[in-house]
């Protein structure tokens, strides 16, 4: 992904480049069809998993904690397999890496957004549509509702579907 513009209220919050949006993807975009996640094993510079995911949809849920508002997602993506270079493991073991990889996406894309002052995920937004009271009490009078916002438990299913012509071990 090369970056993505966020506009909140008819007015552009700014520019996120980059690895900076990576996570917005699984948070905030339900329409993307498809696109390909390279799972990166022990540091490698090469992937060793090149999965093909759609369809990403992710549960927010908000609550009251401490001096402000913390944010869980459960995220679930279906994938397949394009390519295989690791050394040969079972489908379970292939999501674990995956999952790992975009919960470190969603939260470092959280991080370096909300310090920056830009809402990527549209938490505003949800707590307005979803939670009103939370909203009025916690955002609707602050000039930077953000700053007091927390990510909790980022939990993210995989579920690999088809493996394409690649075999792999139970």
């Amino acid at each position: 992904m090369d970056g993505v513009y966020v506009i909140s209220k008819g007015t552009s919050q700014g520019r996120v480049a980059g690895a900076d949006a990576d996570g917005t993807r699984y948070v905030n975009y339900e329409r993307v069809h498809q696109y390909p996640l390279y799972v990166y094993g022990n540091g490698g510079k090469t992937p060793d998993l090149t999965l093909m995911l759609r369809h990403p949809k992710t549960r927010i849920t908000a609550r009251k904690q401490g001096d402000g508002v913390t944010f869980d997602l459960v995220t679930s993506v279906k994938s397949s397999i394009t390519e295989d270079h690791g050394a040969p493991r079972s489908p379970h073991a292939m999501e674990q890496e995956a999952e790992k990889q975009i919960e470190s996406q969603i939260r470092d894309t959280f991080e370096k957004t909300k310090s920056r002052k830009i809402d990527s995920y549209g938490l505003v937004e949800h707590l307005y549509r979803h939670n009103l009271p939370l909203w009025q009490q916690e955002v609707s009078q602050r000039a930077d509702p953000l700053e007091r916002f927390k990510l909790g438990k980022v939990e993210v299913h995989v579920d690999i579907l088809n493996a394409s012509t690649y075999k792999y071990s139970d």
